[in-house]
């Protein structure tokens, strides 16, 4: 017969493989062995939330609050349960019960749930500066959201200025040109791309390898006119260039005008 440290940890082994299910029974099978553990409880709403019983995830998640009133780790679960079934009223209620600046251990994912539902509500500016300080804070999401915030809408000014903060110091330091490439794709309009691509020219004049991706990216997504110009405006800011020809993405544009 199982004991409650086994059901916990067949729990948590199932979790971490993504055996939800399997996960929730372990954990609902150690709530029942030890009913007045409020981990058990958060574990069981947590899976619960997984795979989607929000009415299970909720019980279980209150049924740990009434154990523990202040277990941060059971309150961001019913955030995360109310802002995926879209209940945003909710979900502000019981953020407000946490201070992200009281939070040592969970302050990231605070302003992080923060942002998220900024963002539902409609409230841009505020879910871009939640996720600013959750990606300060470490948060990995939140960066990627960040950026998809602002590409989305369009402004690279906000993504350039994070870009260059976030870079490593140094005289030639530079933007990852694959994850510049990566940005630069995800911009809806082509105005937006060129602007984002030309401000990362100006910024970074000796980035070859930052510059080829540019103008790759730019050729890929069909801005012939846009990797042109970007090319001249390159050359005539940069004299010492190595030798552009050598470059992949000049290589395309000859080939393109050899075509013509």
């Amino acid at each position: 017969m199982s004991t409650f440290d086994d059901s916990m940890n067949k729990g948590r082994r199932a979790a971490t493989d993504g055996r939800y299910d399997v996960a929730y029974r372990c954990f609902r099978e150690a709530a029942t062995l030890n009913p007045s553990s409020s981990s058990a409880w958060t574990n069981c709403g947590g899976m619960a939330l997984l795979v989607e019983r929000y009415d299970e995830a909720e019980a279980c998640y209150r049924h740990a609050l009434s154990l523990d009133a202040g277990l941060t780790e059971a309150r961001l679960g019913l955030c995360r349960l109310h802002l995926r079934a879209r209940r945003l009223q909710q979900a502000a209620k019981e953020l407000a019960c946490l201070d992200p600046e009281a939070l040592t251990e969970h302050g990231a994912e605070l302003h992080y749930l923060w942002a998220v539902l900024h963002e539902m509500s409609g409230n841009l500016e505020d879910a871009a500066n939640a996720f600013t300080a959750a990606a300060d804070r470490g948060h990995v999401a939140a960066e990627s959201a960040l950026y998809r915030l602002w590409t989305h809408h369009n402004n690279p000014d906000p993504v350039i200025e994070r870009l260059q903060a976030t870079t490593t110091a140094g005289e030639k330091a530079h933007p990852d040109p694959l994850w510049s490439l990566t940005l630069l794709k995800a911009f809806p309009s082509a105005h937006a791309r060129w602007k984002f691509a030309d401000s990362l020219r100006q910024r970074y004049p000796e980035a070859w390898t930052l510059h080829d991706a540019m103008i790759s990216g730019l050729l890929g997504l069909g801005s012939y006119a846009y990797a042109a110009l970007y090319l001249t405006r390159l050359a005539n800011a940069t004299p010492t260039a190595p030798d552009l020809q050598q470059w992949p993405s000049i290589k395309i544009i000859m080939t393109l005008l050899e075509s013509t």
